[in-house]
């Protein structure tokens, strides 16, 4: 075996190895952004509490702000109300405290009442911060990662091509006669008579 097959050989085995692992992580990844297309349809289905009637106008900011201030613990470093929408019929206020936590309540839009702790991070809580991020926080290393694998995917890609050359080259050769049906080759001998196997006194008694 030559020194650039041997090369290859090996070459093959972390090939397969490594997409394997970042194939699984990239599958999970891509899986998660699917389901985010839905996040908001799948936080009401998880959050029975939220699925309230689209509000009549808006709610006054006069009055929000006070209920802000009460919510939100003191030394947060910023603070925000997002409107409801069709998709998400509820007020959301969410802060991020002096340690760096993000943390959200859910307000009703009509009265203003905070709803009850859902238990759950739902749909947008959890597959949306996975799909961009693992949910690893720390120095933003789950967004690396998440980066890395697929520059490490697409390596591999380009690197399989290297090293199955060969096979390559084989699918875009033309070979007109190569693995042909058996109904198109005519030197193939003519199936026996059903009478064959019979002994040969029988057989004139048994043609039609």
């Amino acid at each position: 075996m030559s020194g650039g097959a041997s090369y290859r050989r090996r070459l093959s085995g972390v090939h397969t190895w490594a997409g394997i692992v970042l194939a699984t992580l990239l599958l999970a990844i891509f899986w998660m952004g699917t389901l985010s297309v839905f996040d908001r349809e799948i936080d009401r289905w998880m959050m029975p509490a939220t699925r309230l009637p689209a509000p009549q106008g808006a709610p006054r900011l006069d009055a929000l702000v006070p209920l802000a201030q009460a919510q939100v613990p003191k030394g947060a470093r910023q603070w925000r109300i997002d409107w409801p929408t069709a998709r998400t019929p509820v007020l959301r206020l969410s802060w991020q405290t002096a340690d760096g936590q993000r943390e959200q309540r859910y307000l009703d839009p009509a009265t203003l009442a905070p709803l009850p702790d859902m238990g759950t991070w739902g749909a947008s809580g959890f597959f949306f911060p996975f799909h961009y991020g693992l949910h690893i926080g720390w120095r933003d290393l789950g967004k690396w990662l998440v980066g890395l694998a697929g520059m490490g995917m697409l390596v591999l890609l380009v690197s399989g091509v290297v090293i199955h050359r060969k096979l390559l080259a084989d699918f875009f050769t033309f070979r007109p006669r190569k693995r042909l049906p058996r109904s198109s080759n005519t030197s193939m001998p003519m199936p026996a008579s059903p009478t064959s196997h019979l002994p040969r006194s029988l057989q004139p008694m048994c043609r039609p």
